[in-house]
C-alpha cells in the first residue's frame, strides 16, 4: 500500500488497557505502511510508548469515558475539527465513546465535503450493555451501539460471541468482522526472577511454599475484584494474591482488603511497565471481570503456560473451554471463585494439564502476525 495513506486512530483513555494496547500495537506496526496518528483522551502510558516508537499524537482533553454532557458536546466538537482537519484515509476508532463521537463525526464531514469518503472502522473491546446498568441505560446504549455499526464501514468484534450477540440487528450483519487479538511472546523473566521482582514491589518476602495467585488488570469496577477478595477471605490455605495494575478503584479494593484482613495476604502492586513479563511468578492466573472483550493478559498468561481461571463473559467462553484450557466462573458468583481456586489448590497436575492445552491454543491462533495480517487485509478491503 502507499506510504501516503493516512490512518487517524481515535481512543477514548490514554491509560494502559488492553484497548490502549491494543492500539500502540496497530499503530507502530502500521506506521511501516502508513502515515500514522494517535488521538487519545488524558494523559497517559499511551502516549509515553508512542512517543517513544515516534509516532505522532494528539490530547485530547476533555475526552473521558465518563458521561458529562457539557465536556461530551466539547469533546464532539473537538474531534469533528480534528477529523476535519487531518482528513484520514482510514479513521479507526477504539472504546465507545469514541466510536460514536468519531463515526457522527465522520459521517457528518463526508456528508458534506464532497470529497473521497473518509472509510470509518470500530473496533469493540466488549460492548457497554453487558454491563451491570438498568434496562432503559442498556436500551439506549445498544440504540447508540447500532447507529456506531450502521455509520461505521466495517464493525470489528473480537470474538464469535460478541459477533453474534449484534448479527441478528437491522442492517448490521455485513458491517461486522471478526479480527481476535494478537500478542508477540513477552520476555517473560523465570519463575524466580519474577518473585524476586514482585517482592520488592510489595516489600515482602514471598514464600517458595505459598501459592501465587496473580490478576494483571486495570483498577476499575468492570474488572470485578472485589468478588475475588471476598472470595478469598474464605479460604484459609496459605496463598499470595497480588494485583498488578492501577485505577481508581484501587482506595476501595484496599478497604475491602483492611475489612477482611488481607493484608497480609493480598497486595496492590501498582503499575508495572510490561507487566507480562513477571506472569511466571503466579501459580495461577485470576481475571474475574464483569465485562471483557478478548483479554490481552488471558493470551499472555496462555503464552506464560500459566493456568488460569476467568469469567464467563464476553470473548473468554471463546477462548477457554470449561476444564479443558482453565476453568470458568459466573460473573459476581464469590463461592464460585473460592471453588474454582480451592480446586486449583489442590489439583495442581490437572490444572497444568489443562495450561499446557491453552498454551498451544494460545501459539496457534493469537499471535501478533495473524492479528496483523487480517487487520492489513480489512484495510486494504475497505479502501478498494
Amino acid at each position: 500500500m502507499a506510504t501516503e495513506k493516512k490512518i487517524l486512530y481515535v481512543i477514548t483513555k490514554s491509560n494502559s488497557g488492553g484497548a490502549q494496547k491494543h492500539v500502540f500495537d496497530l499503530a507502530t506496526e502500521m506506521s511501516r505502511d502508513f502515515n500514522v496518528t494517535v488521538a487519545a483522551g488524558g494523559n497517559g502510558f499511551l502516549f509515553d510508548k508512542l512517543t517513544a516508537k515516534k509516532i505522532r499524537t494528539l490530547h485530547l482533553e476533555s475526552l473521558g469515558r465518563d458521561v458529562d454532557a457539557k465536556k461530551d458536546v466539547s469533546s464532539f466538537i473537538t474531534l469533528f475539527r480534528l477529523i476535519k482537519k487531518e482528513n484520514p484515509d482510514i479513521l479507526h476508532l477504539h472504546s465507545p465513546k469514541a466510536g460514536v463521537m468519531g463515526t457522527v463525526a465522520a459521517f457528518l464531514i463526508n456528508l458534506f465535503s464532497g470529497k473521497r469518503p473518509i472509510e470509518t472502522i470500530y473496533t469493540v473491546h466488549g460492548f457497554t450493555f453487558n454491563e451491570n446498568r438498568s434496562d432503559v441505560e442498556k436500551f439506549f446504549i445498544e440504540l447508540i451501539t447500532w447507529v456506531t455499526i450502521i455509520l461505521s464501514s466495517k464493525t470489528i468484534t473480537l470474538s464469535e460471541r460478541e459477533r453474534n450477540q449484534v448479527r441478528h440487528w437491522p442492517f448490521v450483519e455485513e458491517k461486522l468482522e471478526i479480527i481476535p487479538l494478537g500478542i508477540a511472546m513477552p520476555e517473560f523473566l523465570s519463575k524466580e526472577e519474577a518473585r524476586a521482582f514482585l517482592s520488592k514491589k510489595i516489600g515482602k518476602e514471598i514464600s517458595s511454599g505459598s501459592f501465587i495467585i496473580g490478576t494483571i488488570a486495570e483498577l476499575h469496577q468492570n474488572k470485578g475484584l472485589p468478588y475475588a477478595l471476598r472470595a478469598l477471605s474464605h479460604i484459609k490455605d496459605d496463598y499470595t494474591y497480588i494485583i498488578v495494575g492501577d485505577g481508581e478503584e484501587r482506595e476501595a479494593l484496599q478497604e475491602i482488603i483492611s475489612s477482611h484482613s488481607l493484608e497480609e495476604k493480598v497486595f496492590l502492586a501498582g503499575h508495572i511497565d510490561s507487566a507480562a513479563t513477571i506472569m511466571k511468578a503466579f501459580d495461577i492466573f485470576l481475571l474475574p471481570s464483569l465485562k471483557e472483550g478478548m483479554p490481552y493478559t488471558l493470551i499472555e498468561a496462555g503464552m506464560a503456560n500459566l493456568p488460569v481461571i476467568a469469567s464467563r463473559v464476553g470473548g473468554i467462553p471463546n477462548m477457554i473451554e470449561n476444564s479443558k484450557d482453565g476453568l470458568l466462573v459466573s460473573t459476581k458468583r464469590e463461592k464460585e471463585i473460592e471453588q474454582a481456586l480451592l480446586y486449583s489448590m489442590e489439583n495442581k497436575e490437572k490444572i497444568e494439564s489443562m495450561a499446557s492445552h491453552f498454551h498451544h491454543k494460545t501459539l496457534e491462533n493469537w499471535t501478533l502476525e495473524k492479528m496483523l495480517m487480517n487487520t492489513r487485509s480489512l484495510y486494504k478491503e475497505t479502501l478498494n
